[in-house]
């Protein structure tokens, strides 16, 4: 069997078989005119179209992995100024009666400017949910406060 590409057309031949209009394959001008799309290339295209899906997702959720690291970090940053402000605060003799052993958790937290979601939880942690995971981070007075961790 074998090809032959004429004007008419494409034509399938067996050997010494003689062409036979039933056998004619689309012509690339009978492509060109068709006002319909097949459903081979509608296929193609939902498939192109699922894979720019899964690669946007996946982008997506890659990037919301990052925001809510760089959110930890800045919560992070937050009460570490907190502590540090507290500190010097106490340490200027800015706050009265306060000596720098009496520097607890709720002393840094009541310099916290806005919250942002920021909550006590007992004398230890500090306690946040960033897009529906919780994070604490450990404080040490009178000033340490550790990198943000979820729980």
């Amino acid at each position: 069997m074998f090809l032959l590409l004429t004007d008419g057309g494409i034509y399938s031949y067996m050997t010494s078989v003689k062409p036979y209009a039933g056998w004619r394959i689309k012509t690339i001008r009978a492509l060109k005119e068709s006002k319909a799309f097949t459903l081979i290339e509608l296929i193609i295209v939902l498939a192109l179209f699922a894979a720019f899906t899964v690669a946007a997702v996946a982008k997506y959720n890659s990037l919301v992995k990052r925001a809510d690291e760089a959110t930890v970090k800045a919560f992070t940053c937050v009460l570490r100024a907190a502590a540090t402000i507290t500190y010097a605060n106490v340490a200027l003799g800015n706050v009265p009666g306060c000596t720098i052993e009496k520097i607890n958790i709720t002393s840094v937290y009541s310099n916290l400017e806005d919250k942002g979601g920021i909550q006590l939880s007992g004398d230890t942690y500090f306690i946040a949910t960033i897009n529906g995971k919780q994070y604490r981070w450990r404080y040490t007075p009178p000033i340490k406060v550790e990198e943000g961790v979820e729980y």
